[in-house]
């Protein structure tokens, strides 16, 4: 039985450190974001979340009544999640590489989308989500940073911790 093992459970490691490897490569987000410009679409890869603005800055906000928005953005597809919708996925139909964005037609059954990520100063710690829902004529913008960058800005949280609040308001987006 021990001959057995030892003729199985090598093989076995080492496939499942390659596999594990290559799908790390593949699904591991870039931990920073560009200074200047884009150099390929890998580097918009990882999870990213919502920031919001008030007189002092920037800051994390976490929500009473549902959780902060955030992306998930892969090889192929953006899991766009919302305040208190569920989950949106979408399939990246193409992308182009500008210096200061990138520019991705995204997909799903029913929905056609334009999403645009452009670099706005070349010292924060964010960039400049818009949107633009072709069929709904819905246009927006929010500023994101990557997931493990947000706890360099202030967290700012709406408890509600025996009754709903009223959620926090924020000043709008100042970039184009």
């Amino acid at each position: 039985m021990k001959k057995l093992l030892d003729k199985i459970i090598p093989p076995a490691l080492f496939f499942l450190l390659i596999t594990s490897c290559n799908f790390k490569e593949e699904t591991s987000p870039t931990q920073a974001i560009p200074k200047e410009e884009w150099k390929n679409i890998k580097e918009l890869y990882g999870n990213w979340t919502q920031l919001e603005r008030d007189s002092i800055g920037y800051l994390h906000y976490k929500p009473c009544d549902g959780k902060t928005p955030s992306l998930l953005i892969l090889k192929d597809s953006i899991i766009l999640s919302q305040q208190i919708e569920s989950p949106i996925n979408l399939k990246i139909d193409s992308y182009k590489i500008k210096r200061d964005s990138i520019v991705l037609n995204v997909s799903s059954k029913n929905l056609n989308a334009e999403f645009t990520f452009r670099i706005v100063n070349s010292s924060a710690k964010f960039i400049l989500f818009k949107w633009n829902y072709l069929e709904y004529m819905n246009t927006g913008k929010e500023i994101i940073t990557r997931e493990n960058l947000a706890k360099s800005f202030r967290q700012v949280e709406n408890p509600c911790h025996m009754d709903k609040v009223s959620e926090m308001v924020f000043l709008p987006v100042e970039f184009k």
